[in-house]
């Protein structure tokens, strides 16, 4: 039985840990943010979730905008090493 050799280059693309860390950059702004509206809300007695809602949506926003941040920052990447890098 032949053992598999391990590859000479490495593998191109994110690592798992780098596609968790997107994902909570991605969830923990709305979560942070929804719950900090929900405290608005409390503070406040108001009978709506309004300030839930506008923490939903900031959270979306920062979210994203984390997320195009770091995908540009990574395409900046590697155009900068080429493609045979």
């Amino acid at each position: 039985m032949t053992q598999l050799e391990p590859p000479n280059e490495p593998a191109r693309g994110l690592s798992p840990m780098s596609l968790v860390g997107i994902g909570f950059e991605l969830v923990a702004p709305v979560v942070v943010l929804m719950w900090a509206g929900h405290g608005v809300d409390r503070w406040l007695n108001n009978e709506r979730a309004w300030g839930m809602v506008a923490g939903a949506i900031l959270g979306i926003v920062t979210g994203l905008y984390a997320f195009v941040r770091r995908v540009i920052a990574s395409s900046s990447r590697a155009m900068r090493k080429g493609p045979d890098r």
